[in-house]
């Protein structure tokens, strides 16, 4: 099972609950078990790469397909069989999917005539919306003639109008440019928490999960892998591919084995002993730690830190606000270490021969 924390103890309640949830295309299996727990107004997201299984999922609790095992509760009701129609649940795509022949208004209305919304409390219902999205200028344009950004500001408010019971986002700013992404993002943000949205938002892309959300789930092969807010899920990942995924990793594979001062350490095939926080692992066991790339850094004369290893830095990447390096220390090793870059700090060039420390509480053991 995967790793979830603080799940069933939340004042706020539970919006969602599925149990078990499995699903097999053929002889291929899709979904293993899926199990876990959305809270009110929480703003999850689902985090893998391409075929980890996070739209099959979306599309069972959408209604859209159903799953061979298990269960799906919304608002304490049981939804595993019933029909989409039936399940009150806000949908953006990546191809936001506006009617072309219908205006802005008439799209974000569609939803409320289907449910039968008198007619007389439509208009300003849309009106609200759409300037909530600021688009209330572009009320009677169609979707041929808004941009790529717009569309998908009417897709928003068309899915959230009729106040659904849960929303769900399936990599809606998927085709649009970084920078008109970084605005969408803060946008639906801002909405989701205005009107309390409980809401399950499918990304391939780990800043974007990082970005947005209260907590983030990571899928690999149809499997739940972790569960946890963002900063846990960076800081302290329960493996070697969730700490891969979220983030940039160094990870140092090795055996527990005793220094001359009784320390317990990580001892790498190549001999380089590391100490391990807090005296972690049994002599012979088989280990690997993370250690991200802001720890190391290079050690200033007369500082001590716990781990040292020499080398040179062998590539840079300048990236404005921060300095990436790729060293390689003298028995081959290598490791990324990150610098914020500043003007009183020159860039290291290649070849510079540099040693690196680190603290042993910036080691995290992976399972």
């Amino acid at each position: 099972m995967a790793s979830q924390e603080g799940l069933s103890t939340q004042a706020e309640g539970t919006a969602l609950k599925i149990r078990k949830v499995t699903k097999r295309y053929g002889a291929v299996p899709v979904l293993n078990g899926i199990d876990f727990e959305l809270r009110e107004g929480e703003f999850l997201t689902l985090l893998g790469p391409s075929g980890s299984g996070k739209t099959t999922l979306l599309k069972i609790i959408a209604g859209f397909e159903h799953s061979d095992a298990g269960r799906l509760v919304l608002g304490g009701e049981d939804m595993t069989r019933m029909p989409p129609s039936r399940r009150d649940i806000g949908m953006v795509f990546q191809n936001y999917a506006l009617f072309p022949h219908m205006t802005v208004e008439e799209n974000v209305a569609f939803p409320l005539r289907m449910r039968s919304v008198p007619r007389r409390e439509i208009p300003g219902r849309v009106r609200q919306f759409l300037e909530m999205v600021d688009l209330g200028e572009f009320a009677s344009r169609y979707p041929a003639q808004l941009s790529g950004g717009q569309q998908q500001r009417v897709a928003l408010a068309r899915a959230t109008v009729f106040g659904p019971r849960l929303l769900l986002l399936d990599e809606p700013f998927g085709a649009l440019d970084r920078r008109l992404r970084e605005a969408m993002q803060l946008q639906l943000r801002e909405l989701q928490l205005r009107l309390k949205l409980s809401t399950i938002f499918i990304t391939h892309d780990q800043e974007e999960a990082l970005i947005m959300s209260d907590r983030i789930a990571v899928m690999r092969d149809g499997r739940l892998q972790q569960v946890a807010k963002p900063e846990h899920l960076y800081r302290r990942p329960v493996n070697e591919f969730v700490a891969n995924f979220v983030g940039e990793a160094n990870i140092l594979s090795g055996t527990v084995a005793e220094d001359g001062a009784g320390r317990r350490c990580l001892r790498l095939e190549g001999g380089q002993m590391f100490p391990l926080p807090a005296s972690k692992g049994t002599t012979g066991q088989p280990l690997s730690v993370l250690l991200r790339p802001e720890h190391p850094s290079p050690v200033p004369p007369g500082d001590e830190p716990d781990s040292t290893i020499t080398g040179r830095i062998s590539k840079v990447i300048y990236l404005g606000t921060t300095i990436k390096y790729l060293f390689e220390a003298e028995n081959g090793l290598e490791l990324h270490f990150r610098r914020q870059a500043s003007h009183r700090e020159e860039v290291l060039p290649v070849n510079t021969p540099i040693t690196l420390g680190w603290s042993s509480r910036d080691l995290h053991l992976l399972q």
